[in-house]
């Protein structure tokens, strides 16, 4: 997902909230847990980031000055009180096919 806005760097709470408040912003309810990884939970997806100073592929940037070029990315894994209707579609880049859930059936990530 792309954050909607541009949290302190390294300031794990706050992206947390920030995604907690992407999912409010489309009516859902705040999770009650939030995993933000740099690697997709699901199989097929590129990381959030590459490496520093490398080339990864396939890479989902986008070229220089496109709308969207500077807003932080995220892989998350929200977790629910209750289970919620799909689909989901969160962030800010929601409106041009980017932040699509999918609907994971473990109780916890494989990243736990």
């Amino acid at each position: 997902m792309l954050l909607d806005r541009f949290p302190d760097h390294g300031d794990a709470l706050e992206e947390a909230r920030l995604i907690a408040d992407a999912c409010r912003n489309i009516g859902l309810p705040a999770p009650i847990e939030v995993e933000i990884h740099k690697h997709s939970a699901m199989k097929g997806a590129p990381s959030a980031y590459p490496a520093r100073g490398k080339r990864s592929w396939p890479d989902w940037s986008f070229p220089k000055g496109a709308k969207f070029a500077d807003r932080p990315r995220r892989h998350v894994v929200l977790h629910f009180e209750e289970n919620v209707e799909g689909p989901v579609i969160i962030g800010a880049g929601r409106f041009h096919g980017l932040g699509l859930c999918l609907p994971f059936s473990g109780e916890r990530s494989p990243w736990r």
